[in-house]
């Protein structure tokens, strides 16, 4: 397990990842606990959800689930926020989040197979319309953060059934703990260009296909894929750095227990 964690964290550091990104605002905050974090994961969902049933102008009745959870949600937000907000700011604890992962207003919006209805409707409703593959796209998205946050939930309720404890949540595994923050960076908008660089000689990149899809940015795609560029430049200069420093440490290392 020592050795497996040690791995992992040498490969996080040795790991260069760079995402650009297109968001509605910036607000420079850093990640809050885990308990609001999630909460604020949800409420982004419910409001791009919200916008783009709004853009496809699908009003049937009765409606589908996955649009009545919602509007419920849209209408309980800051009651739900009070309630939760204020355990929050007592202590981050377990039974906090629990009871949030729990809520019915969240159940309800986590439905994959509410939400799948949801994209059958739309795929037929819109067939043939010009912003077809636009609007299934961002579906699929949306789909797939809903997945996400599910397998999250899973694994935040077997990790709690083995260690039920009302103590902080740092004790969570590492890599939900990323994929958590992941989620909450992502929130607010999307990525349109990453690479991934990796000490083996592994080299990926990844263009969105929404940056020429999207109307309202396309026309601007060179500026942007520029704005990554340079993000990619600034990143493999830190990188080299630290990929150093460790290269360094460890051959001290190296040096002083061959020594004794």
């Amino acid at each position: 397990m020592a050795n497996k964690t040690i791995r992992d964290i040498f490969n996080d550091a040795t790991t260069l990842e760079i995402n650009s990104m297109i968001v509605d605002g910036i607000t420079g905050r850093k990640m809050p606990g885990t308990t609001i974090a999630f909460f604020e994961i949800i409420s982004a969902w419910a409001k791009q959800f919200s916008i783009l049933n709004k853009k496809i102008n699908y009003n049937p009745s009765p409606p589908p689930k996955i649009i009545t959870a919602v509007n419920e949600w849209s209408k309980q937000q800051d009651n739900l926020l009070r309630k939760y907000g204020i355990e929050y700011t007592k202590k981050e604890n377990i039974p906090t989040l629990k009871n949030l992962m729990e809520d019915p207003h969240v159940t309800d919006i986590l439905k994959t197979e509410d939400f799948i209805v949801f994209q059958q409707l739309i795929q037929t409703n819109i067939k043939g319309k010009a912003n077809q593959d636009e609007i299934m796209a961002e579906i699929s998205r949306l789909r797939t953060t809903q997945s996400r946050l599910l397998w999250l939930i899973t694994r935040f309720n077997n990790w709690y059934e083995h260690k039920p404890s009302p103590e902080g949540l740092e004790q969570m595994a590492d890599r939900d703990d990323h994929e958590l923050r992941k989620l909450w960076e992502l929130k607010d908008g999307y990525i349109f260009a990453q690479n991934i660089i990796q000490l083996d000689g592994d080299i990926i990149t990844r263009y969105n296909k929404r940056l020429y899809r999207d109307r309202e940015i396309r026309e601007k795609s060179d500026q942007l894929l520029r704005f990554h560029k340079g993000n990619v430049e600034a990143g493999l200069k830190h990188w080299h750095f630290i990929v150093e420093t460790i290269s360094s440490i460890a051959k001290a290392l190296t040096g002083l227990f061959s020594k004794t």
